[in-house]
């Protein structure tokens, strides 16, 4: 992220770089991940499966394709009512999803591919600073979240959200 309000994609083997534009605020958070075959419909359009979240002071997040990224964000999500400052992409139910930790002392779970938000936690009493997800032996997966409230939370996503 960047306080110039940027995402900046650098390729080290060509020495290339991108720079993705749109947010209003500084960029806090970003993260990589891959749709499923199933979650591009054959990746027509142009675009690519590999997408990079932002997410942004602006209050909102912003979804980019990773390898066509001069076409501008696909995606803008804004549920949030304070600064994003943390991003988690994983993996449940063989499908993508994006979680977002904010300001307004809430964690949003997103669907990348139809814009939607599908859940929220409401728990925290401060700012969310920080999302990190793990898949047990069983097959559950849980977020861990963290905060300015100084407490980590564990969250079942199988709880939170159907997927």
């Amino acid at each position: 992220g960047s306080m110039d309000c940027t995402v900046r994609i650098w390729d080290p083997v060509s020495g290339r770089l991108a720079v993705l534009k749109g947010h209003k605020g500084w960029v806090n958070a970003v993260a990589c991940f891959a749709l499923a075959p199933h979650q591009t419909g054959g990746g027509g359009g142009g675009k690519s499966s590999y997408r990079i979240a932002s997410a942004s002071s602006d209050r909102t997040i912003r979804i980019w394709d990773a390898i066509k990224n001069s076409m501008g964000a696909l995606a803008v999500l804004e549920h949030h009512r304070g600064a994003v400052w943390c991003l988690e992409a994983f993996s449940a139910g063989g499908v993508a999803w994006l979680a977002s930790g904010s300001e307004d002392r809430s964690i949003r779970f997103w669907d990348p591919v139809t814009r939607k938000q599908v859940a929220t936690i409401k728990k925290p009493t401060k700012s969310v600073k920080a999302l990190a997800t793990l898949s047990t032996k069983g097959g559950n997966s849980v977020l861990a979240s963290g905060g300015e409230d100084n407490l980590l939370r564990i969250h079942k996503l199988a709880d939170v959200f159907r997927y």
